[in-house]
């Protein structure tokens, strides 16, 4: 009956909870990739990468590879790397249907995104954490180059594009996240508690607002590898094949 619970979190991708049932367990594997994932899944990645150091010799050579590599991308900012990490994070919300925190999720993914296709259409992104990634840099640049006042990184990078651009691409993405379905959301945001309000948010709320959470998604993905992204969508599906066979095999 353990196993079956634990089985049930780990594809809900419930780390934590999976790892608080398996803790007891004298399994390394399954308890430190558990407390690995529970770190990530956080952006906890130092913690995670220390995590790997402790228990990666028990983990296949081709796990601990994986998991290394990632680690130090995410550690660095690479944004490949920590888009897709938000991509999965907000498939953990569709997936556990926590609305409310979906619609935090993405509200900071058009946040972050704006920034991005700004920030390279100037410069290198080389990392998330470089200065030309923060907002108050983005939008010194804006006000100073380009005579944009406006104070929300969201609208005032979609006017510049409107303004300046000729990139097609650049213009169906300030389309897509200033666009009707996406302002929906944001008002659902802003009305409940990851906002100003205390309003429930329900999967027909979702539903109503921009159509079914998967196909959100997916438009998100979408956005993001016609930007230049690579986006990885299968890490946590790796690592849940590693743990349940683990467990399928644990006596």
């Amino acid at each position: 009956m353990k196993k079956e619970i634990i089985s049930t979190l780990i594809n809900r991708y419930d780390y934590s909870g999976a790892y608080g049932l398996a803790a007891s367990e004298d399994n390394q594997f399954l308890v430190g990739l558990l407390d690995i994932c529970r770190h990530m899944v956080n952006f906890d990645f130092i913690n995670a990468q220390r995590l790997l150091t402790k228990y990666g010799a028990y983990f296949p050579l081709e796990l601990s590879s994986y998991l290394e590599k990632n680690l130090m991308e995410l550690i660095y900012g690479d944004p490949s790397a920590i888009f897709s990490e938000h991509l999965s994070n907000i498939a953990f919300q569709v997936e556990r249907e926590e609305y409310i925190d979906l619609l935090g999720r993405v509200y900071r993914f058009n946040e972050a995104f704006m920034k991005y296709i700004f920030s390279i259409q100037h410069q290198e992104v080389v990392s998330v954490f470089d200065e030309v990634f923060e907002e108050d840099r983005t939008l010194r640049v804006l006000r100073k180059r380009y005579k944009i006042h406006n104070r929300n990184v969201i609208f005032a990078v979609a006017e510049y594009i409107y303004k300046f651009s000729r990139n097609p691409s650049l213009k169906r993405a300030a389309n897509f996240i200033t666009g009707s379905s996406m302002k929906a959301l944001a008002d659902l945001r802003n009305a409940s508690i990851v906002g100003h309000g205390f309003e429930a948010v329900s999967y027909d709320d979702i539903r109503a607002s921009y159509g079914e959470p998967q196909v959100l998604i997916k438009d998100i993905e979408t956005l993001m590898v016609k930007s230049g992204l690579v986006i990885d969508r299968d890490k946590y599906k790796k690592i849940n094949s590693y743990l349940l066979k683990e467990l399928r095999y644990e006596k």
